[in-house]
């Protein structure tokens, strides 16, 4: 993690140094339980964008590589997701009554989805931390997202889904190899599920 800082606590704003965060099997506030929002040197992000090089290349995911946490670039894990095409809608510009609309066409990325960038780093840092599981709950494009970046990194991959996930999102789960847990209730019960999956076999 060449420019993080740290991990701050969304909640109630505790500070966690990288190394007290780095090996949890889920990453949360020491003292609330909450999420984590990575913190960043960007001075340092600053100086090393700023170059001619970094200007010319192509567009890409991992083109931005300081402002994610990841610390060996080695184990980088991409489909060439990212790089998407912006595409002008003048009808759309005219009825808003703007100057110019550009829309990002996320569906050009591998699965689909804008999904895919995060899948692209957690799967990385997945590999980072030495896992041979990655396992996450869904509603569909992330459940199939993760499920083909883990297929792609050679991990297996488990994917809880709530009963209202459409059986096309199911057989494209599927056909990247990943296990299916089926979760009676919705989003935050297949998450609760996932994360008790995960404590009981760390």
């Amino acid at each position: 993690m060449v420019y993080v800082t740290g991990f701050r606590c969304f909640k109630c704003n505790k500070l966690h140094l990288p190394e007290e965060i780095e090996n949890k099997p889920i990453p949360r506030c020491s003292n609330c339980n909450s999420g984590l929002n990575v913190e960043y040197d960007y001075a340092s992000i600053r100086n090393s964008l700023l170059t001619d090089s970094f200007k010319r290349g192509s567009p890409s995911h991992w083109k931005y590589w300081p402002f994610l946490p990841v610390r060996d670039l080695s184990k980088i894990i991409t489909m060439n997701e990212g790089g998407t095409p912006l595409l002008e809608n003048q009808s759309l510009t005219d009825e808003i009554g703007c100057k110019r609309l550009l829309i990002k066409y996320e569906a050009m990325n591998p699965t689909g989805s804008f999904k895919d960038r995060g899948s692209s780093l957690e799967i990385t840092k997945a590999l980072e931390n030495e896992k041979k599981q990655v396992v996450v709950a869904s509603t569909g494009n992330m459940g199939a997202s993760i499920a083909a970046y883990a297929a792609y990194a050679g991990l297996d991959c488990t994917v809880f889904i709530p009963n209202i996930v459409g059986l096309s999102k199911i057989m494209q789960i599927k056909a990247y190899g990943a296990e299916i847990q089926y979760v009676e209730g919705d989003y935050a019960v297949a998450m609760n599920l996932a994360e008790e999956y995960v404590l009981a076999r760390k």
